[in-house]
């Protein structure tokens, strides 16, 4: 997959073009960032939706 430097591209389809160029350290990099952001976004939706309760 070739990407032109003003595309954006998501961190998870990133680790898989670092993956598929054998860059295995963006890969992971990418992997772990796509993961957290991940795991932030719930966290954020469960605690907006615990203050909307409590309003």
């Amino acid at each position: 997959m070739k990407v032109k430097p003003w595309q954006k591209v998501k961190k998870s389809d990133a680790a898989k073009i670092a993956r598929d160029e054998g860059n295995v350290q963006a890969a992971l990099f990418f992997e772990k960032a796509s993961f957290d952001e991940a795991r932030h976004k719930e966290g954020l939706k469960g605690l907006l939706k615990r203050l909307e309760k409590e309003c």
